[in-house]
């Protein structure tokens, strides 16, 4: 499959996720892994086979969901990115790895803006690239508004618990910045 897209001038993006049932004392597809070395074997054969056609790597599918990992957002830094980044670059020193890939809901302990917040706070200088997955229960010009709006704590990350940056309330800072400055 691979082969075939970079024949067609495609570059590939390719998330790694999914919890294989050997793996883990979990779920299958979302469990926490045993052993942090069999994770770092994977990704090393995956990030050496594919070191010539595979520039981006995405660590995990929206870990912050419970169907996405059973896990703590700890240990999806600990277990997960932090391994797979370091991985990843050593083997293959081009390539970008990205995350957290989280999903764009506020609900339990799956609030995106605190899981991205500790990426960049204990992840920043291993990821390359901020991934995040935007959903929206109606059309995507109300993604599109949502990104374009100010909130009220845009800029002060510490205060989003009280008005998250998508909440669409209206201030002087844009939501971007958020980002850039936090």
């Amino acid at each position: 499959m691979v082969a075939g897209a970079v024949a067609r001038g495609l570059q590939v993006y390719a998330t790694i996720g999914g919890t294989p049932a050997w793996a883990t004392a979990g779920d299958p597809e979302r469990g926490v892994l045993g052993d942090v070395a069999d994770w770092t074997d994977f990704l090393t054969r995956a990030a050496t086979r594919y070191k010539d056609t595979i520039r981006v790597w995405s660590i995990w599918n929206e870990p912050n969901r419970p169907e996405g990992f059973a896990g703590t957002r700890q240990q999806y830094l600990d277990v997960l990115l932090i391994p797979a980044a370091d991985t990843i670059h050593a083997v293959s020193p081009g390539a970008l790895v990205a995350g957290p890939e989280t999903a764009h809901t506020v609900s339990s302990n799956s609030n995106w803006y605190r899981w991205l917040q500790d990426t960049i706070a204990q992840a920043g200088n291993k990821i390359d690239v901020v991934t995040h997955h935007v959903y929206d229960s109606g059309s995507d010009a109300g993604v599109t508004k949502k990104l374009n709006a100010s909130t009220a704590f845009g800029g002060n990350p510490n205060l989003w618990d009280v008005a998250n940056p998508s909440s669409g309330r209206f201030s002087s800072r844009r939501a971007g910045s958020a980002v850039r400055s936090g």
